[in-house]
């Protein structure tokens, strides 16, 4: 179905009973968690060889150690106060894209 929504957690939203799944309770901030962005995010839109395609699940090599979701933060030189919707795959990116500090994959619940 066409969506004018942005970000993986808006286009969900007609499918969840309650947008507080997408909170983090350690966190005062509306997102928590990101999506694996070349794995599972990457749309059409950012069609760039640079930064990776979407794959299917028998593309990925090593399944079981790919992230689809986990906590997420938005600093760009450390933790910061809020979640990212993307975090970027440790596997595929040498120099992560957006955070230095662990591709924005949180360390706040180990």
């Amino acid at each position: 179905m066409p969506t004018t929504a942005n970000d993986w957690h808006e286009v969900i939203d007609p499918y969840i009973k309650n947008t507080q799944i997408k909170k983090c309770p350690s966190l005062n901030a509306a997102l928590g968690y990101g999506a694996n962005w070349r794995h599972i995010i990457c749309y059409p839109k950012e069609d760039d060889a640079a930064m990776g395609k979407d794959v299917t699940l028998a593309q990925l090599q090593r399944p079981a150690e790919d992230l689809v979701v986990c906590d997420s933060h938005s600093g760009t030189t450390g933790e910061g106060t809020g979640g990212s919707a993307a975090i970027y795959c440790p596997h595929c990116y040498s120099t992560p894209p957006y955070s230095y500090v662990n591709f924005a994959v949180s360390s706040r619940h180990s």
